[in-house]
C-alpha cells in the first residue's frame, strides 16, 4: 500500500469564476473535491485553474496527484514535472512524482524521485517507504528493508493502520530473504496494530506454512478470509493445506470457492487450474473410494 499525503483544510469556492484573477479560487474549489474524494470534479477545477493561471504550481502538483487517484499516471508525471519546474523547493511533489512512475512501472524514475525527496527531508517516512516497496518490486530486499527499517523510525505521525502497512510489507521482504522468524515477527506486529487487516493474516499464514507449522498457516488463511471473503488466494491455499491433512470435502469447498473468486476477477488462467486440480482430486477420491473428511 502507498500512503497518501493529506491536504490543508478546504477553502470555500465563490461563483461563478472566469478571469485570471479566479485561478486560486479553481485551485481551492479543487482541493476541496480532493478532501471528498470527488476526483472528477477535481479535475475539472484544477484544469480552469491552470487554464487561467499557468504558473501555479499547486495546481499542477494537485492535478497530478488527482490523476493519480483515476489511474492516469502519464498524465500525472508531466503534471508533476512541470509543478518542480515552477516550484523546485516543492518537496511533496516529489512524493507524488515517485508515486507515479511506480504505478506506471518505471521503478528507476519513482527511486530517483524519492532520492531526491529524502535527500531534502531526512525524516520523509513516506519516501523511506515508498522507495522501499520499490526496491522490493526490483527484488531488492536488502535496500528496501535498509528503507522500511528507516521509516519505522520515524512514524511518531502515522496511524496504527499506517504503521501496520510498513510492517506487512517490511515482513513480506524479510519472507522473501528466506528470514521466515523476522518475518513472522513483522506480521505479528502488523496484527498488533490493525487486526482487521487481510493483508497481515495472509502473510502470516504463507509464513507459518514455510515453517511447516499447518495449524497456525491454517489459522491464518481462515482468518483472512473471515475480513475478505473474496480472496482467491486464500481460499487455494487453505485448499492445498486441508487436501495434505486429508480433510477432502473442506480442500473441495476451498477450490469451488477460490476458482469462483479467480473468475470474478478476471484471472481466468488461475480459474481453470484451480477447476483442474478439483476435478483431479475428485476423480481420485472416486477411484480410491477413500472417506470424505470436512
Amino acid at each position: 500500500m502507498i500512503i497518501w499525503l493529506g491536504y490543508s483544510p478546504a477553502v470555500e469556492a465563490q461563483n461563478p469564476l472566469n478571469s485570471a484573477s479566479d485561478a486560486q479560487q479553481y485551485l481551492n474549489r479543487g482541493i476541496e473535491h480532493i478532501q471528498h474524494q470527488h476526483y472528477s470534479q477535481a479535475l475539472e477545477a484544477l484544469n480552469q485553474a491552470i487554464q487561467l493561471d499557468d504558473t501555479l504550481a499547486e495546481a499542477y502538483g494537485d492535478r497530478c496527484f488527482t490523476s493519480i487517484q483515476l489511474g492516469n499516471y502519464q498524465p500525472a508525471i508531466k503534471d508533476c514535472l512541470q509543478a518542480t519546474r515552477l516550484e523546485p523547493d516543492g518537496i511533496n511533489t516529489y512524493l507524488h512524482l515517485g508515486i507515479a512512475y511506480y504505478r506506471s512501472g518505471d521503478l528507476t524514475n519513482a527511486i530517483a524521485a524519492y532520492d531526491y525527496l529524502i535527500e531534502h527531508q531526512p525524516d520523509a517516512v513516506l519516501g523511506y517507504y515508498n522507495r522501499g516497496l520499490a526496491y522490493s518490486e526490483l527484488q531488492e530486499y536488502t535496500k528496501a528493508l535498509a528503507d522500511y527499517n528507516q521509516a519505522l523510525s520515524h512514524t511518531q505521525a502515522l496511524e496504527e493502520a499506517q504503521l501496520a502497512e510498513i510492517y506487512i510489507d517490511r515482513g513480506i521482504a524479510y519472507l522473501m530473504s528466506d528470514q521466515i522468524g523476522e518475518a513472522r515477527a513483522n506480521f505479528s506486529q502488523a496484527i498488533g496494530y490493525d487486526a482487521t487487516n487481510p493483508r497481515a493474516h495472509y502473510n502470516q499464514a504463507c509464513a507459518c506454512r514455510r515453517q511447516g507449522n499447518t495449524e497456525a498457516a491454517l489459522q491464518e488463511f481462515s482468518a483472512t478470509l473471515a475480513l475478505n471473503p473474496d480472496h482467491a488466494q486464500a481460499y487455494f491455499n487453505r485448499a492445498m493445506l486441508r487436501q495434505q491433512q486429508g480433510l477432502y470435502a473442506g480442500a473441495i469447498a476451498d477450490l469451488q470457492a477460490a476458482c469462483k473468486c479467480f473468475t470474478q476477477q478476471g484471472n481466468l488462467a488461475a480459474s481453470r487450474h484451480t477447476l483442474a486440480l478439483m476435478e483431479k482430486l475428485q476423480q481420485w477420491l472416486l477411484s480410491s473410494e477413500i472417506q470424505i473428511i470436512a
